[in-house]
């Protein structure tokens, strides 16, 4: 066994006669390790109502305006999961194998028919400091503890090991991206804790995350109105339309103070027009903090001549 310890002792080995098994992986959701102000971020033993993980918890966390404490689902279910354990580093004297370090988790797994750009959102996340709660097969949220508190935190990987790649389809074979990743030393699978899906309000395995989105102004734009798409990146040319925008979605800025508009209309095509009284000069355009549920908008600037 390696890094025994001087006077350690022996340890209780019964195990629990129902035993509470771990799932299949089906669905990660990554959470950044730490938030801005340092603090680890993690499910509270207190975020629990009548044992249940409330709706309204949840859904706060996948909209969260704070990134640093936001829930990022990996949108696709994977298949083909692998998640074993590496051949622990030995040394061998006179035959007998001595225990150096243990072998590192290796997850790997399978999203068929998902598209390219997939490849890009989660390859930008490689070298941020994370770690994932995976929901298994039957809806299930599994964690890890850490100390006694009932807290359950996400698992941390080791830092720029996710990858993604992409497989293109052939006449035989659809396409697909594989995910990979190695699980930080500090998971332990003894440590490793499960959230029944009976216990928890919403359906993890269908969760979505917010989608990048961005602004493209189109047209002539004037004093009296401006027009815009609002775009969710896509495979597809040109990318998709974000459509059912309403005013209170948008904010609207001219030389660091809010134009009220009087109008939104969502064109044929699928572009927006704003009807307001702008003057000559940039106008931002950016979003409300309660607006496009589901969406980030990068901010976007639209010049009238």
């Amino acid at each position: 066994m390696a890094n025994c310890k001087c006077g350690q002792g022996m340890v209780n080995m019964s195990a629990n006669s129902c035993a509470t098994t771990l799932g299949v992986s089906e669905k990660l959701i990554a959470v950044p390790l730490y938030d801005n102000t340092g603090a680890k971020n993690k499910i509270l033993a207190s975020d629990f109502v009548n044992d249940k993980l409330p709706s309204a918890f949840i859904t706060g966390k996948l909209n969260q305006p704070d990134k640093s404490k936001r829930w990022f689902p990996i949108s696709s279910k994977l298949r083909e999961v692998t998640d074993v354990q590496d051949e622990d580093a030995v040394q061998t004297i006179d035959g007998v194998d001595y225990t150096i370090a243990s072998g590192f988790f290796k997850f790997t797994g399978t999203m068929p028919k998902e598209e390219a750009t997939t490849v890009g959102f989660i390859n930008s996340n490689g070298c941020t400091e994370m770690g994932f709660y995976v929901i298994s097969d039957s809806g299930n949220l599994e964690g890890i503890k850490f100390d006694e508190s009932g807290d359950l935190y996400p698992m941390p990987i080791v830092q720029g090991t996710l990858k993604a790649r992409l497989t293109k389809p052939t006449f035989s074979t659809i396409q697909s991206v594989a995910l990979s990743f190695s699980w930080g030393k500090s998971v332990k699978v003894e440590d490793i804790r499960v959230v029944y899906a009976d216990n928890i309000e919403v359906d993890l395995l269908n969760a979505k995350g917010l989608y990048n989105t961005y602004g493209l102004p189109t047209g002539t734009q004037s004093v009296t109105d401006i027009s815009f798409f609002l775009k969710r990146p896509s495979s597809k040319y040109g990318d998709l339309n974000r459509v059912g925008a309403v005013l209170s979605d948008l904010v609207f800025t001219q030389n660091s103070v809010v134009v009220t508009p009087t109008a939104i209309s969502e064109n044929m095509n699928g572009s927006y027009t704003v009807d307001a009284t702008f003057v000559a000069g940039d106008v931002v355009v950016s979003q409300a903090t309660l607006g496009l549920t589901g969406d980030e908008l990068t901010p976007f600037t639209i010049t009238i001549s």
